[in-house]
């Protein structure tokens, strides 16, 4: 069961990660978008 636990523990962490990656990715993207139609 030890191992079952971390395994979850392991993709939650996992799935935190990609969220944060995919958060990163859209505000700079954002960020991005803003700046184009600021500096066009």
């Amino acid at each position: 069961m030890a191992g079952r636990i971390s395994f979850v523990e392991g993709i939650y962490a996992f799935g935190s990660r990609v969220r944060g990656a995919i958060g990163g990715m859209a505000s700079f993207f954002y960020f991005e978008l803003v700046f184009m139609f600021k500096f066009n």
